[in-house]
């Protein structure tokens, strides 16, 4: 039964991530994804939190549902995004090309629909949704050429989740 609960609370995250961190003004965001451009160490911390938080959903899915066959492809998307390098370059691509983000988002709402996949919905989700908020190349130049206004947080936020 605890199971079934906390398999639920997965698609309710899809909804609320982006709803409470997407473009939002606040100081603690706004030091978080500084430091995610001026440190080259934590830009790993969102690829890692990804993989730990699809390998939890991926074991709580096999426990609610341990017949189903359908959790194969997303197991080989987490050993493939288990690699640091791999995740960071997943990311980095899902988020620089448009056409991508746009295929994945049709994919994360369509294969809901076909039986044994819904564990790949919602893989291809989370990945999708670490992609927009994974820094772009760009940001650091950004708000060194923007450091000295008055504003620059909230254009910097703005810039970021371009």
């Amino acid at each position: 039964m605890t199971a079934k609960v906390v398999f639920f609370i997965f698609p309710v995250l899809l909804v609320l991530l982006p709803v409470l961190i997407y473009n939002r003004y606040s100081p603690l965001v706004v030091r978080i994804c500084l430091h995610m451009i001026t440190d080259p160490e934590s830009k790993r911390v969102p690829a890692n939190i990804l993989v730990v938080l699809l390998v939890f959903y991926i074991t709580i899915h096999y426990a609610v549902y341990p017949k189903d066959w359908g959790i194969i492809p997303p197991i080989a998307i987490i050993i493939f995004l288990s690699f640091t390098k791999n995740c960071i370059k997943t990311l980095l691509t899902i988020r620089r090309k448009h056409y991508l983000r746009w295929c994945i988002t049709l994919v994360c709402l369509i294969i809901p629909f076909i039986p044994h996949l819904l564990s790949l919905a919602i893989t291809l989700a989370f990945i999708l949704e670490f992609s927009y908020f994974y820094p772009s190349d760009g940001m650091e130049k950004f708000y060194d050429d923007h450091a000295n206004e008055a504003d620059v947080d909230k254009k910097f936020i703005d810039a970021y989740f371009k």
